[in-house]
């Protein structure tokens, strides 16, 4: 395994290939990629993106990962190899088609469009976000835990208001089957008998 300090002085070196190829992967996914839907769009705003109208995805059978002379960095930096199930290029989402909950697999990588935003163009991105998977590790990165914690948030929010549907049918199918029995009044207006 590679030191960090070496990665680090290798990202400074091959950034002009990341960046390209990057940007690369964002221009193909714009191109053939679908736009957000108005409930997605809603769900990129309230996840801090500032121009949904921009974001595209693709369902994708592959996930690319970068030619041979930057994958080793991406590699050991943990970001992207064969199990990788979704990643951000800017405004250009790649989903891998096994994924298993896209929308969680969505709202977490638009989190990630929203700190290349933040951050103002790819390099600079690329600079922070490697930095922080080689210092913390891929799974303790705060782009990570920033992506995982506000998507899972998000998520909850849809299925509580889910649920809350959910409940206010099955409170109306109860009280209808009530009426029902009780001869066309919702309530019983008759006491029990003891």
């Amino acid at each position: 395994m590679i030191q960090v300090p070496v990665l680090k002085s290798l990202l400074q070196i091959i950034m002009p290939s990341m960046v390209a190829w990057v940007d690369q992967m964002e221009q193909i996914v714009l191109a053939h990629g679908r736009p957000l839907s108005s409930s997605e769009i809603s769900d990129a705003v309230e996840l801090g993106v500032v121009h949904p109208e921009r974001v595209r995805y693709m369902i994708a059978d592959e996930i690319p990962i970068p030619a041979k002379e930057l994958a080793e960095l991406v590699r050991q930096a943990g970001i992207a190899d064969e199990d990788v199930m979704g990643i951000a290029f800017r405004y250009g989402i790649f989903i891998h088609s096994d994924v298993v909950g896209k929308e969680l697999r969505l709202l977490h990588d638009l989190v990630h469009v929203a700190q290349f935003e933040r951050l103002g163009d790819i390099q600079n991105f690329i600079k922070e976000y490697v930095t922080a998977c080689l210092d913390y590790g891929f799974g303790r990165s705060p782009f990570e835990v920033e992506a995982r914690e506000k998507s899972e948030k998000v998520m909850a929010r849809q299925a509580s208001k889910t649920m809350d549907k959910m409940s206010y049918h099955l409170i109306i199918e109860r009280a209808l089957a009530r009426k029902e029995r009780n001869g066309g009044h919702i309530f019983s207006l008759t006491m029990p008998q003891r």
